[in-house]
């Protein structure tokens, strides 16, 4: 065959062949497909026809061939050339997704039960056609975790902190309701979560126990503060042993679910004591004292 200027450089047809499927182009060509050169008629195979035993490269690309002849004498245009070649361009791309991502897609299905669908914004503008789908796990897994029963009893909701990993999450980012936390996003897989609360009920987070005074106490003068409020009359009490010493006791009134002395607010209870200790009695014949020492 006619080499050109370059000689035996120039490549053989199955190269060429093989050059345009490596690249996935398409060739839209605008050649003659035979001529008449000085009383000789030229055959220009290759363009549209087949050519050492490959087929030409409108063909072998998937392009389209338009007749030179045609383009001069005006019956073929270059406007609708270029607009045969925008309806024909394919592209073809290679998208990764994630499922938890999409809407739609579930990741506990698998590959083939799986509805992927991918458009063009505006379709005027052409169409998506989709090839082989690939997942890194194609029989699906089970869905990650957004909602998580962290207790038996109800939550205290404004009481509730979450932790991914050493960072505290927003308040925006979770939801407290009843029993159980929500998540507004999946945490990634392996995240270590911890949560902090209290029930709304929180008797189960305080333990009572009473306190001893050494000898008895003037209770007429004796104050009790929880979280900064005065105790009220029946939630203290106060009693004797056999050696007369005095035991303060709180009562279960204390950690009512209204929580009277802020508990939930506080995050605990700070009890303050202001005590008057009976020193001594001394009584003698026609004479009666009582001193009493003040803590």
């Amino acid at each position: 065959g006619n080499q050109g200027t370059i000689g035996d450089k120039a490549p053989t047809m199955k190269q060429v062949t093989e050059a345009i499927a490596a690249a996935q182009m398409k060739v839209f060509a605008v050649t003659r497909t035979q001529h008449t050169h000085k009383g000789q008629q030229l055959v220009w195979d290759g363009y549209n026809t087949p050519f050492q035993g490959e087929p030409g490269i409108v063909q072998s690309s998937g392009g389209e061939h338009f007749d030179f002849d045609k383009v001069l004498k005006g019956q073929i245009s270059l406007t609708s050339i270029l607009q045969r070649i925008l309806d024909r361009l394919n592209t073809n791309y290679k998208l990764s997704y994630v499922v938890d991502q999409v809407q739609g897609l579930s990741p506990s299905l698998n590959l083939d039960k799986r509805d992927v669908k991918i458009a063009v914004q505006n379709p005027a503008l052409g169409e998506v056609t989709v090839g082989t789908i690939l997942s890194s796990m194609p029989d699906g897994r089970p869905e990650y975790k957004k909602d998580f029963k962290v207790s038996e009893e109800a939550l205290q909701a404004d009481s509730v902190r979450v932790f991914v990993g050493n960072t505290e999450l927003n308040k925006s980012e979770y939801q407290a309701q009843n029993t159980d936390v929500t998540f507004t996003t999946v945490p990634k897989p392996g995240s270590k979560i911890r949560f902090s609360f209290y029930n709304q009920n929180f008797r189960k987070h305080l333990r009572l126990e009473p306190m001893s005074f050494s000898g008895p106490i003037d209770l007429t003068n004796t104050k009790v503060y929880l979280n900064g409020i005065e105790a009220r009359q029946g939630d203290v009490i106060f009693a004797k042993d056999l050696e007369g010493n005095t035991t303060l006791t709180l009562s279960e009134e204390v950690l009512k679910i209204e929580d009277p002395y802020a508990i939930r607010t506080n995050r605990g209870l700070k009890m303050k004591v202001t005590v008057s200790f009976v020193d001594y009695t001394d009584t003698r014949k026609g004479n009666s004292q009582t001193a009493v020492k003040k803590n």
